[in-house]
């Protein structure tokens, strides 16, 4: 029996590519938190504790200022032509954001923060100001639906830091979107290692001629 080196190689790289998938897949704990979080309520709003963590659904506030014309919370991206071989993708360019005061039924209105490098998600997002494959603003109307998971910072005011996880629609669309996040991980994760642990394994037992 013979091993084949190059074979064994070619099935360690890809597997060693698995593993910084990996990393990005352990260190994504939104829907870990989101299922361990309580649900945000006018019996759990009064029982608040620093660093608890809650989920909710509501609509920001027509309470918040506009950041960027009439979007309360905004970014602007250019698009980038992929070269060398890399794939050409929409960047971040400038932020447009805030605290914003969000309404949930049945508690008074509270602040959400967002990550400094937030991007908004889902179904409600509008985009203007676009060209394409030259520049777009993504943003948040007054008045959406959004949902979150966060971890309370601040009790008076109440202030949730969501990071990323702000996203429009109903709790069970943001628990949706995770659940398609998590088998999309999986779903790359297996596609690298099982053809590369075929490779290694052919690498190794391949029966010489």
């Amino acid at each position: 029996m013979k091993k084949d080196y190059i074979l064994i190689i070619g099935g360690i790289i890809p597997l060693l590519f698995s593993i910084f998938v990996l990393n990005f897949f352990l260190k994504d704990d939104r829907k870990e938190l989101f299922e361990s979080a309580k649900m945000l309520d006018a019996n759990s709003f009064s029982n608040l504790v620093l660093d608890d963590f809650v989920k909710f659904s509501g609509t920001l506030s027509e309470n918040n200022p506009k950041t960027k014309d009439q979007y309360v919370l905004a970014v602007k991206e250019k698009y980038v032509k992929g070269m060398n071989g890399k794939r050409s993708d929409w960047i971040k360019e400038e932020f447009y954001l805030q605290p914003v005061l969000l309404k949930v039924e049945g508690v008074p209105e509270f602040t959400v923060i967002v990550a400094n490098d937030y991007l908004p998600c889902g179904d409600g997002v509008k985009i203007s100001d676009q060209e394409p494959k030259k520049n777009r603003v993504l943003g948040l109307l007054s008045g959406v639906s959004v949902s979150a998971v966060g971890k309370v910072v601040n009790l008076n005011p109440v202030q949730i830091q969501t990071a990323h996880s702000l996203c429009t629609g109903t709790i069970e669309d943001y628990e949706v979107y995770l659940n398609k996040k998590w088998l999309g991980y999986l779903f790359i994760l297996l596609c690298i290692a099982l053809p590369s642990l075929g490779l290694i394994y052919l690498g190794v037992f391949k029966v010489a001629k």
